[in-house]
């Protein structure tokens, strides 16, 4: 695993999260992987590039375990619970970072995703607000099975808005809620269909 650019030192300086803090992150691994501690083992070193790679560039607002374990790491395990076994192909919309079981393109996803296979799915999050987002991949005829939106409590607004002629665009045919605790409440994916 890699990210360009981000000195050894600065991942030296990252402290391990706390093994304690880890409890809610390893059940909801153990729940897609049994036994949990090679994939969990691959979220902390991901986590430590992350943590380090936002000393130098703004990929999160996350600056230490406790602002990355809960918002970040684990509301993508919990929304990555309902990716369907059969999902081949999935294109992360946003990704920016280098992973070493994936493959990134440099590119504009719109641009690049002309030239590609079909992917079984589009994740994104934190982009951009749902409705720029909805009326890009239509307006460059992105080609896709479903777009998984992790959203927050508000796109339900956000959709409520939008122009008839860009909803007329979209199915909406399933929504998922999960609770990520604390003060960070409820999530959802929103599953869009093209029409």
């Amino acid at each position: 695993m890699a990210f360009p650019g981000i000195p050894e030192d600065l991942l030296a300086q990252i402290p391990p999260p706390d093994p304690l803090d880890l409890g809610e992150l390893r059940l909801a691994v153990t729940a897609m992987a049994d036994p949990p501690d090679g994939p969990l083992s691959r979220l902390v070193d991901y986590g430590n590039y992350l943590l380090a790679a936002n000393q130098v560039v703004r990929l999160t607002g996350a600056r230490d375990w406790k602002a990355l374990l809960r918002p970040h790491l684990l509301d993508c395990v919990l929304a990555a619970s309902f990716v369907p076994n059969d999902a081949r192909t999935i294109v992360d919309w946003g990704s920016g970072g280098d992973l070493s079981n994936v493959e990134v393109l440099h590119a504009q996803a719109e641009q690049q995703l002309r030239h590609e296979e079909r992917p079984d799915l589009i994740v994104a999050r934190a982009v951009e607000p749902l409705p720029k987002l909805l009326r890009r991949i239509r307006r460059h005829r992105v080609h896709f099975g479903s777009l998984w939106i992790m959203a927050g409590p508000s796109w339900e607004q956000a959709w409520d808005e939008l122009e008839d002629q860009d909803r007329r665009s979209w199915v909406l045919p399933a929504r998922h809620r999960y609770q990520l605790g604390g003060d960070l409440g409820t999530r959802e994916l929103a599953i869009f269909k093209p029409r």
